[in-house]
């Protein structure tokens, strides 16, 4: 869990810094990135990329299922958001090569 977070964080920074060299595959990377995040959220339902350190092992084991139904709409909430981004990153990009 805190493993994905942290390369979903690096590959953000690796995003950012493909911008200031081309911004065609910034933007790529962009949407690659946050197109994986709308398939772990709204696919795969997998709320733990959003969840806090405190998730991690067994507490996250003990979990009631009312608290799992609230994250996991939260993280459809998002995943949702993810996906606007994404369709906005492609609407930028295609305008920009315009």
């Amino acid at each position: 869990m805190v493993l994905r977070r942290i390369l979903i964080l690096i590959a953000a920074i690796a995003c950012v810094v493909l911008m200031i060299f081309s911004v065609n595959l910034g933007l790529l990377a962009i949407v690659v990135l946050f197109a994986y995040v709308t398939y772990r959220l709204l696919v795969k339902k997998d709320f733990t990329i959003l969840a806090t350190n405190s998730l991690v092992g067994k507490e996250y084991q003990n979990l009631t299922e009312e608290t799992k139904k609230k994250y996991e709409i939260r993280a459809t909430q998002m995943g949702w958001v993810c996906l606007a981004i994404t369709i906005l990153v492609v609407i930028v990009g295609i305008v920009i090569n315009d």
